[in-house]
């Protein structure tokens, strides 16, 4: 997942489909078998949205264990792109969203409570989280992923 910035906005995307349909989030996308986990987000990105990154910040990993369709590792960046003008996408409609307004839009209430850390100078942080049968979180751990080394 990316948080692309452009002119103080970030851009995000109502996704389609289960997990969180018809929430904002960051566009992202799957590693294919080989590919580098940074080469992976800047391809996804780009056919999510038709926009190139650049600046890619690694900022948070998670790792997400829950119900079907709720078990994963993310990586999550933030990066910059050069324009806002994005193409259609099959994931969802794509929004850009000013950095101030952030915390009051669709978004889930993990990515509420994730953005901060996200959007902070502070060291990259590792988070598990849990997710229930209802879709409830819980938050296992959060460190500094420089403390983990």
């Amino acid at each position: 997942m990316c948080y692309a910035e452009y002119n103080d906005k970030v851009l995000f995307i109502t996704r389609n489909k289960e997990p969180f349909a018809n929430f904002l989030v960051s566009p992202g996308g799957k590693v294919e078998n080989g590919e580098e986990i940074e080469k992976a987000m800047v391809r996804e990105f780009f056919e999510e949205t038709g926009l190139k990154l650049h600046n890619l910040r690694l900022r948070m990993v998670t790792t997400e264990i829950g119900p079907k369709n709720y078990n994963w590792i993310l990586f999550i960046f933030r990066g910059d792109v050069f324009s806002d003008d994005v193409k259609e996408s099959d994931e969802g409609k794509l929004l850009w969203i000013k950095k101030e307004d952030i915390l009051n839009a669709n978004l889930t209430d993990i990515d509420k409570y994730l953005i901060p850390d996200i959007f902070s100078d502070e060291d990259v942080k590792v988070v598990e989280i849990v997710y229930d049968e209802d879709k409830n979180w819980k938050i296992l751990s959060k460190k500094d992923l420089l403390t983990l080394l």
